[in-house]
Protein backbone atom coordinates (compact mmCIF):
# COMPACT_ATOMS: atom_id res chain seq x y z
CA UNK A 1 0.00 0.00 0.00
CA UNK A 2 0.97 3.36 -0.90
CA UNK A 3 0.08 5.38 2.10
CA UNK A 4 -2.15 4.88 4.94
CA UNK A 5 -4.27 7.60 3.04
CA UNK A 6 -5.27 5.46 0.32
CA UNK A 7 -6.52 2.55 2.76
CA UNK A 8 -8.57 5.22 4.58
CA UNK A 9 -9.84 6.47 1.30
CA UNK A 10 -10.48 3.40 -0.50
CA UNK A 11 -12.44 1.73 2.81
CA UNK A 12 -14.39 5.26 3.29
CA UNK A 13 -15.57 4.88 -0.42
CA UNK A 14 -16.42 1.58 0.03
CA UNK A 15 -18.57 2.19 3.12
CA UNK A 16 -20.14 5.25 1.25
CA UNK A 17 -21.35 3.23 -1.91
CA UNK A 18 -22.57 0.15 0.30
CA UNK A 19 -24.60 2.71 2.51
CA UNK A 20 -25.77 4.11 -0.43
CA UNK A 21 -26.76 0.77 -2.33
CA UNK A 22 -24.15 1.47 -5.20
CA UNK A 23 -22.00 -0.59 -7.47
CA UNK A 24 -18.48 -0.93 -5.26
CA UNK A 25 -16.20 -2.66 -7.94
CA UNK A 26 -13.30 -0.35 -7.82
CA UNK A 27 -13.34 0.13 -4.53
CA UNK A 28 -13.12 -4.16 -4.15
CA UNK A 29 -10.90 -4.11 -7.08
CA UNK A 30 -8.15 -1.35 -4.94
CA UNK A 31 -9.12 -3.29 -1.92
CA UNK A 32 -7.34 -5.89 -3.71
CA UNK A 33 -3.85 -4.76 -4.35
CA UNK A 34 -3.70 -3.73 -0.76
CA UNK A 35 -1.47 -5.87 1.51
CA UNK A 36 -3.12 -9.12 2.98
CA UNK A 37 -3.00 -7.33 6.83
CA UNK A 38 -4.93 -4.70 5.25
CA UNK A 39 -7.31 -6.99 3.45
CA UNK A 40 -7.91 -8.46 6.74
CA UNK A 41 -8.54 -5.14 8.04
CA UNK A 42 -11.33 -4.36 5.89
CA UNK A 43 -12.73 -7.80 5.68
CA UNK A 44 -13.36 -7.75 9.74
CA UNK A 45 -14.75 -4.39 9.53
CA UNK A 46 -16.97 -5.57 6.64
CA UNK A 47 -17.93 -8.94 8.87
CA UNK A 48 -18.21 -6.64 12.21
CA UNK A 49 -20.98 -4.82 9.94
CA UNK A 50 -23.35 -7.66 9.29
CA UNK A 51 -22.72 -8.66 12.91
CA UNK A 52 -24.41 -5.04 13.77
CA UNK A 53 -27.09 -5.48 11.05
CA UNK A 54 -27.60 -9.33 12.44
CA UNK A 55 -27.48 -10.24 9.00
CA UNK A 56 -30.33 -8.41 7.44
CA UNK A 57 -30.40 -6.75 4.29
CA UNK A 58 -25.98 -7.27 3.85
CA UNK A 59 -26.19 -8.10 0.16
CA UNK A 60 -24.28 -5.47 -0.63
CA UNK A 61 -21.79 -6.16 1.96
CA UNK A 62 -21.46 -9.25 1.20
CA UNK A 63 -20.61 -8.96 -2.42
CA UNK A 64 -17.93 -6.70 -1.47
CA UNK A 65 -16.66 -9.69 0.59
CA UNK A 66 -16.70 -11.82 -2.74
CA UNK A 67 -15.48 -9.28 -4.98
CA UNK A 68 -12.36 -8.74 -2.94
CA UNK A 69 -11.96 -12.11 -2.61
CA UNK A 70 -10.18 -12.43 0.55
CA UNK A 71 -11.95 -15.06 2.02
CA UNK A 72 -13.39 -18.14 0.64
CA UNK A 73 -16.81 -17.05 -0.25
CA UNK A 74 -18.30 -20.37 1.01
CA UNK A 75 -16.94 -19.31 4.35
CA UNK A 76 -18.62 -16.01 3.84
CA UNK A 77 -22.31 -17.68 3.39
CA UNK A 78 -21.82 -19.35 6.28
CA UNK A 79 -20.89 -16.37 8.31
CA UNK A 80 -24.01 -15.02 7.22
CA UNK A 81 -25.97 -17.81 8.00
CA UNK A 82 -24.75 -18.00 11.39
CA UNK A 83 -25.26 -14.68 12.16
CA UNK A 84 -29.08 -15.01 10.81
CA UNK A 85 -29.34 -17.74 13.32
CA UNK A 86 -27.43 -16.21 16.33
CA UNK A 87 -30.10 -13.50 15.61
CA UNK A 88 -33.16 -15.89 15.31
CA UNK A 89 -34.22 -15.55 12.34
CA UNK A 90 -33.92 -19.12 10.75
CA UNK A 91 -36.72 -21.49 11.69
CA UNK A 92 -35.52 -24.51 13.71
CA UNK A 93 -35.64 -27.15 10.55
CA UNK A 94 -33.50 -24.22 8.39
CA UNK A 95 -31.02 -24.34 11.15
CA UNK A 96 -30.73 -27.99 11.68
CA UNK A 97 -30.06 -28.17 7.45
CA UNK A 98 -27.87 -25.18 8.02
CA UNK A 99 -25.47 -26.54 10.40
CA UNK A 100 -26.17 -29.79 8.60
CA UNK A 101 -24.31 -28.22 5.65
CA UNK A 102 -21.82 -26.71 7.50
CA UNK A 103 -20.16 -29.57 9.41
CA UNK A 104 -20.55 -31.66 5.96
CA UNK A 105 -17.85 -29.29 4.24
CA UNK A 106 -15.01 -32.04 3.84
CA UNK A 107 -12.42 -29.93 3.27
CA UNK A 108 -13.66 -26.73 5.66
CA UNK A 109 -12.48 -23.26 4.39
CA UNK A 110 -9.41 -21.87 2.38
CA UNK A 111 -9.30 -18.52 3.66
CA UNK A 112 -11.22 -17.23 7.30
CA UNK A 113 -10.79 -14.54 10.04
CA UNK A 114 -12.58 -14.65 13.00
CA UNK A 115 -13.31 -18.08 12.64
CA UNK A 116 -12.98 -18.83 16.18
CA UNK A 117 -16.21 -16.49 16.81
CA UNK A 118 -17.70 -18.51 13.69
CA UNK A 119 -17.24 -21.61 15.73
CA UNK A 120 -18.05 -20.01 18.81
CA UNK A 121 -22.04 -18.69 17.65
CA UNK A 122 -22.45 -22.08 15.32
CA UNK A 123 -21.96 -23.96 18.81
CA UNK A 124 -24.42 -21.99 20.41
CA UNK A 125 -27.17 -22.90 17.84
CA UNK A 126 -25.94 -26.85 17.06
CA UNK A 127 -26.51 -27.18 21.15
CA UNK A 128 -30.15 -25.33 21.21
CA UNK A 129 -30.86 -27.33 18.54
CA UNK A 130 -31.72 -30.17 20.94
CA UNK A 131 -30.52 -32.94 18.38
CA UNK A 132 -27.96 -35.44 19.87
CA UNK A 133 -27.23 -36.79 16.30
CA UNK A 134 -26.74 -33.86 14.86
CA UNK A 135 -24.69 -32.12 17.91
CA UNK A 136 -22.19 -35.90 17.94
CA UNK A 137 -21.63 -34.57 13.99
CA UNK A 138 -20.88 -31.41 15.14
CA UNK A 139 -18.55 -31.99 17.80
CA UNK A 140 -16.38 -33.63 15.50
CA UNK A 141 -16.41 -31.48 13.09
CA UNK A 142 -15.36 -29.28 15.77
CA UNK A 143 -12.31 -31.12 16.83
CA UNK A 144 -11.25 -30.57 13.07
CA UNK A 145 -11.69 -27.00 13.56
CA UNK A 146 -9.89 -26.50 16.84
CA UNK A 147 -6.93 -28.54 15.00
CA UNK A 148 -7.20 -26.52 11.71
CA UNK A 149 -6.66 -23.28 14.01
CA UNK A 150 -3.71 -24.28 16.08
CA UNK A 151 -2.02 -25.37 13.13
Amino acid sequence: MENDFSYMLAFSKLVLKLNSQQDCTEECEEIKTFSSEDQESIVNQLLSMIDKNNAQDVGNIVSALKKINYLDPLYVDDYVSVVEMKAGFKELEDMRKTVQTIISRPDGYQKTVLEYAFWKNLTLVAVNLQDNELLISFIQKLEQAAKSIAE
